[in-house]
């Protein structure tokens, strides 16, 4: 019996942790073809930026993530009350994961923003996502706060249990909102275009955008279904929980590596309807033989 509860204890922080350096690898993959393998669209300083703060977040992440599994797993191997929190966890997991969902969301309430800015209702959606999504920010560098103080403290039980709350179902509700409105506004752009070329282009970002979406919806359910159903002691959500913030950054470059192809294809059909309508349109030249025949039939 005390195998079961080593194992049941010990293999979410295990294969969290494997899964956490998985996702970094394929982030810096996806960072080297932002900056240096597609230059054919250059973004704005500003989401550079947003680029390389989310790749900063995320290895600090996976570092702490790693020093969080050495400490349980390898410095106080077979103590049980080692897992319940380690130092380097509470302190600094959950509010980088926070802060890596947050700029990932402020992303898209940007993106939304730009879009549809004359419209009051996208701007509203906008207002919501940028409040709900610094919401479940804060809640998570409470609950960071919360958890390394000592279990004596007074109400300690309840600070953690009511900012897990806040930020779990912030962070789905924040996802929710993203995953609907990004889904309308490209159908309405489908809707609205004329050329059978931008369609299947549009048809391919609603794809990736429910795609992406779908994955840290998915992920962020799970974690809150694990947090409900299993005591406030266990790790299934933790290991849930160490992946979540790298989820969060690779979605970003997904979505901003598709748009840089999306729109690559775009410039590539238009400059071929260029070429087909100039080839419609003029006659074929003349040679310097039939032009100089001209000349001289003058």
């Amino acid at each position: 019996m005390a195998a079961q509860v080593t194992v049941f204890r010990t293999a979410p922080l295990l294969i969290g942790t494997i899964i956490t350096w998985f996702l970094s690898g394929s982030l810096t993959v996806q960072t080297h073809y932002y900056f240096y393998a597609d230059r054919s669209v250059d973004d704005d300083m500003y989401i550079k930026v947003l680029v390389w703060v989310a790749f900063v977040v995320d290895h600090v992440r996976s570092m702490a993530v790693t020093a969080s599994a050495w400490q349980s797993l390898v410095v106080a191997w077979g103590n049980p009350s080692n897992f319940i929190g380690t130092v380097t966890f509470p302190l600094m997991t959950v509010p980088l994961t926070g802060l890596e969902s947050c700029l990932v969301q402020a992303f898209f309430s940007w993106r939304i923003w730009t879009l549809r800015k004359d419209s009051k209702v996208y701007r509203l959606i906008t207002v919501a996502i940028l409040l709900v999504g610094l919401l479940q920010l804060s809640a998570a560098i409470v609950r960071g706060v919360v958890c390394v103080q000592p279990p004596s403290t007074a109400r300690r039980p309840y600070n953690m249990e009511i900012t897990a709350k806040l930020w779990l179902a912030g962070t789905l509700i924040c996802d929710l909102i993203i995953v609907a409105t990004m889904t309308c506004l490209l159908f309405q752009a489908k809707l609205e275009s004329t050329f059978s070329a931008t369609k299947r282009v549009v048809d391919r970002l609603i794809i990736v955008t429910l795609e992406t979406g779908a994955v840290t919806l998915t992920a962020t359910l799970i974690q809150l279904i694990f947090y409900f159903k299993y005591p406030s002691n266990s790790l299934q959500q933790v290991g849930v929980m160490y992946i979540l913030g790298g989820l969060y950054s690779n979605v970003l470059l997904r979505v901003l590596n598709g748009r840089k192809r999306a729109r690559g294809r775009l410039a590539e059909t238009s400059h071929n309807f260029s070429l087909h309508f100039t080839d419609q349109s003029l006659p074929p030249p003349l040679s310097s033989s039939s032009y100089q025949d001209g000349l001289e039939s003058r």
